[in-house]
């Protein structure tokens, strides 16, 4: 990603499957500063009533989620947030084995993403 903010970024190598390490390494090879993101789920579940959004939550936290909150006690919204974030700015002095962790990593943790939204499905089913 080039730029500073999210909104203000290009994105130039995106992917929701696991990643290239050579592909990744050659797009900062090319670009010579980047931000390397790893961003893991977010969803957001409206509520009827303060009873099921507390209900929700404490299923939530109970099956592991403990990043689950109450963001709007307006509307009874519920954020599911999964662990794992990475940000990194890198630039081409980055070495290739580095970049290969770095990628491995966000991989590593794509996985435990994929995992969890299995596990959030068997809570709702």
């Amino acid at each position: 990603m080039t730029g500073i903010k999210k909104g203000e970024s290009q994105w130039i190598y995106k992917t929701h499957t696991k990643a290239d390490p050579g592909e990744i390494y050659k797009r900062i090879q090319e670009y010579g500063v980047l931000h390397f993101l790893y961003e893991p789920l977010i969803i957001h579940v409206k509520c009827h009533t303060r009873e099921n959004a507390e209900r929700l939550l404490t299923t939530l936290q109970s099956n592991g989620f403990k990043k689950a909150c109450l963001v709007s006690f307006k509307h009874y919204l519920v954020e599911i947030n999964d662990t794992g974030k990475m940000e990194v700015p890198v630039t081409k002095d980055l070495s290739k084995e580095y970049a290969s962790f770095l990628v491995n990593e966000a991989n590593k943790r794509l996985r435990k993403t994929k995992e969890n939204i299995k596990k959030l499905e068997s809570i709702f089913a």
